[in-house]
Formats: C-alpha cells, sequence, structure tokens
C-alpha cells in the first residue's frame, strides 16, 4: 500500500554534546597477596613482596623499613648463628662462598632496623622483591616493611606489611576473602568491608605436606588502634574457611570499627604459622537530609519533586547513586521509582497507602535508606 502525503513532515534534527573527563584514580599499595596485614615466616624461608601485580604501572617506587621492638632475641653476638632446628646448609650453598663471606658476617653494633643499619630508606626501587629471610637481622622479631608508590601523574600512595621472624620453619599461610568482590582494598592496609556476611579463607602456600590444625581468631580494634580480647574463636582440624556473619556485626559494629582476622595453622611436629589480615568496616553516606515538595497532591496526577542533599562518604569516595522507592503497607510490593547519580528528582506516585524512601549508595556497595 502507498500512501501519498500533499504536505510532508518537516525532518528536524537536534543534536545533543557532552564531555568526559578522565581523572588519575588514588592508587592503594597491596604488598601480598589478598591484602594480609601481618604473615609468619621462619629463618630460610622465602619471603616475595609483589605490589607490582596490583597496578598497570608502577614506575619509582621505594621501600622503607623499620624495626618494631617487641625482640625477645635481644643480645649482641659475634657472628650472625644459625638458629637453633635449622637444616645444615644444602649442598647448594657453596664453601668457598662461605670464606668469601665469612668476613661480612661479623657482626656490628645492632643500630636497629631490618639489617641492624638502623631504620630507614633502602635502595630498594624494584615492584618485585623476593628475599631469603636470612638477609634480615636476626630472628624472633616482627619487623614492619612500609612501601611508598610514588606515580608521575598522581599523589604518592603507602602500604605496610609486618614479618614476624622466627627461628623455626613453620607452614605459610594467607588470609583472603572467599568472594573479592565483597572486599575492597583499603588504605593503607587490609581490606575494607561492608558491616554483612563476609567469608575468609586460608590458604597453606609452603609447608603444606602434614596434616595442618587450623584456628581462627577474631579481634577487635579500638578506636586508639589498639587489639582488645578474642570476640570469636573457632577450631578445626580440616576447616579452612570462616565466616563473619551479619549476628557479629550486630553485636561488635559500631562499637569496633575496626577488627582483625587471624589464622594459625600448627602442623604436626608443634610448629605454627600465622597470618593476620585488617578488616576495615565501611562507613555509610551521612550527614544529608531529605525533602519532597509539594507534601500534598495527588497520585499518578500530580508530579512531585524530591531532593537529598548534604549526603557525603565520612571516607571520602563519591555517592554512586540515589534510588527512590515506595513500598506498599498491605502487600509489601517494592516499587523502584527512580535511581542515578543526581541527588534531585520528580516523581509520580502511584495510589493507596504506602511508605517512600531512598537508598543513598557509596561507591563500595554500603547505603543509607
Amino acid at each position: 500500500m502507498t500512501v501519498y502525503i500533499q504536505n510532508p513532515p518537516l525532518i528536524l534534527v537536534r543534536s545533543v554534546e557532552t564531555f568526559v573527563k578522565v581523572v588519575p584514580s588514588p592508587v592503594i599499595v597491596r604488598l601480598t597477596e589478598g591484602a594480609q596485614s601481618r604473615v609468619t615466616r621462619g629463618w630460610g624461608q622465602s619471603l616475595i613482596l609483589d605490589p607490582g601485580q596490583m597496578f598497570v604501572s608502577i614506575y619509582n617506587s621505594l621501600i622503607q623499613m623499620m624495626k618494631i621492638i617487641r625482640s625477645t632475641y635481644d643480645r649482641s653476638v659475634l657472628y650472625r648463628e644459625r638458629p637453633t632446628g635449622l637444616p645444615t646448609p644444602s649442598s647448594e650453598e657453596s664453601s668457598e662462598e662461605d670464606d668469601e663471606n665469612k668476613d661480612s658476617m661479623l657482626e656490628e653494633p645492632d643500630l636497629g632496623g631490618c639489617f641492624g643499619k638502623g631504620p630507614g630508606m633502602i635502595n630498594v626501587t624494584e615492584s618485585y622483591v623476593n628475599w631469603n629471610t636470612t638477609v634480615f637481622r636476626r630472628s624472633n622479631v616482627t619487623y614492619e616493611m612500609i612501601l611508598k608508590l610514588e606515580m608521575s601523574d598522581r599523589d604518592p600512595s603507602w602500604g605496610g606489611l609486618q614479618i614476624v621472624l622466627l627461628e623455626h620453619i613453620p607452614p605459610i599461610i594467607s588470609v583472603e576473602c572467599q568472594t573479592e568482590k565483597l572486599c575492597y582494598p583499603n588504605d593503607p592496609i587490609g581490606q575494607r568491608i561492608n558491616p554483612v556476611r563476609v567469608g575468609l579463607i586460608g590458604l597453606c602456600k609452603e609447608g603444606c605436606d602434614t596434616e595442618l590444625l587450623y584456628e581462627w581468631q577474631v579481634f577487635g580494634v579500638d578506636a586508639e588502634g589498639n587489639e582488645t580480647h578474642t570476640l570469636l574463636k573457632q577450631e578445626s582440624a580440616t576447616e579452612k574457611k570462616m565466616a563473619l556473619s551479619e549476628d557479629f556485626f550486630k553485636e561488635y559494629y559500631p562499637t569496633y570499627g575496626d577488627f582483625i582476622a587471624k589464622l594459625i595453622a600448627e602442623n604436626e611436629y608443634g610448629l605454627r604459622g600465622e597470618s593476620d589480615l585488617f578488616l576495615h568496616i565501611n562507613q555509610p553516606p551521612e550527614g544529608g537530609n531529605c525533602t519532597i515538595v509539594p507534601e500534598n497532591g495527588r497520585s499518578l496526577i500530580d508530579i512531585f519533586s524530591v531532593s537529598c542533599l548534604g549526603w557525603a562518604d565520612p571516607e571520602g569516595k563519591e555517592i554512586e547513586y540515589f534510588a527512590y522507592w515506595t513500598i506498599h503497607n498491605d502487600t509489601g510490593a517494592l516499587i523502584y521509582l527512580s535511581a542515578g547519580p543526581d541527588p534531585e528528582a520528580t516523581l509520580v506516585l502511584p495510589y493507596g497507602l504506602f511508605e517512600l524512601g531512598v537508598d543513598i549508595k557509596d561507591k563500595e556497595g554500603l547505603w543509607q535508606e
């Protein structure tokens, strides 16, 4: 069928322009897989720091080190001593090398730091480091490593890790989130989580050839940064997983805004490896208020203007969206009317008796209702 139009309509053309501004995002330093805050190593085991895998490009990274004074092995000796209970050097360790390095093994006065030279910067700029723990000054000391990451197009970032160096050789374990999407890297250490159910898992990396007994402990961290007594304890011969339930957070949050999850793995010889994961609780948006104009009107006809102004994430993140909704008082039916980054919206309200609300959600999935 053909239809002829005497006066064809005018063709209207409309164009809209916009722009996108790309700004450098902040960089969060993670020295180890899973963003652990404290790990245990034995004398002669390896320590791998690999922040380079966490970023697209890294330039001019700088590692600083210092020793925390928690030493139970605090005496000066003439020669570096091999801790008791360790195997003799392997055949790969040349006796000629030992003779050549004998003079360098003479102990100087312990000035602190990882190597006895005093705390401060060391000349390491690589994004990947694999050290044998014998490079450290001595065992039975807790060391702290701080990495400063400098990039040309953004502000410097910092990250830290504590190393508990033991005489014996324990299993090497790590604590990580079971579901990565439920955990966000926290600056400067650990993971940021929302106070909902969060699953943790322990992974054995080395020394796993014997049966291990696992023990989970969870500590609260007070406002001064001090660890409290154990809030949760779980022992199992096989269970490598633990979940922090919603009931746990209802009981201890917001009394404690941070937690430390510790996993201890003990082998059949009684040697214990430990790993800690610092957990910071994400804070919901706060500080604003919401209004609706007019306060009275007709359903399905009148247009209502709503606005939620002054809301901000206390941790400096942007608000991701404002989602306006209604829930019917009788049926419980939930209807979302508008959602987006704009704090203001125009709504046409449905008929009936219902509650009008808004979810104000931050970038890391926590919302204020």
